[in-house]
Order: C-alpha cells, then structure tokens, then sequence
C-alpha cells in the first residue's frame, strides 16, 4: 500500500506506475492522478503536445501502427484517415 502525493490516498501499490528511478519502484503519484496531469498539461500546452505526438507517430511507425489497430478493433464502423490511406473498420 502506498499514499499518492497528489490525491493522498492510500492505494495499492498496482494503482501506481513504475518508475525506476524510485526506491520502491513506483511512481510518486497514482495512475488517476498522472493521468489528470497529462490531460491539464495538453489543455495548457497544445502545441508542445501536439509535437510531441507528431514526434512519437514518426519515431515509432510500428507501435503507431498497432495503436491504430487496437483502437480499430474497438470501435467498428469507425473510419480513420491519413494523408497516405483510409481504413474503415467492418
């Protein structure tokens, strides 16, 4: 068990993300709380995330292409387009 830094509550250790650099290996906040720091730092800073997307889609074609795939396979019917292509889900 261990208490996030930003909500303060008292949560088992699997509702944390990993960080390495941490003595016990967990982050020093809760994955609801980081999850909220992302979504209030893209609200804030629209360009620098939108960079910085655009960077991982370029430097990472192969885990984009299975992110596509995954969320395809979720959402039927759904039509995804790209400069290059159109898939459309059954």
């Amino acid at each position: 068990m261990k208490v996030c830094k930003k909500c303060h509550l008292l949560k088992s250790l699997d509702e944390f993300g990993n960080n390495k650099n941490r003595f016990d290996g967990k982050s020093t906040y809760c994955k609801e709380c980081e999850r909220m720091r992302g979504v209030e730092y893209r609200k804030k800073n629209p360009e620098k995330a939108k960079e910085s997307s655009k960077n991982w889609r370029k430097n990472n074609p192969e885990n984009y292409k299975k992110t596509i795939e995954k969320y395809l396979e979720k959402n039927p019917g759904y039509v995804f387009r790209t400069k290059t292509q159109t898939i459309q889900t059954k």
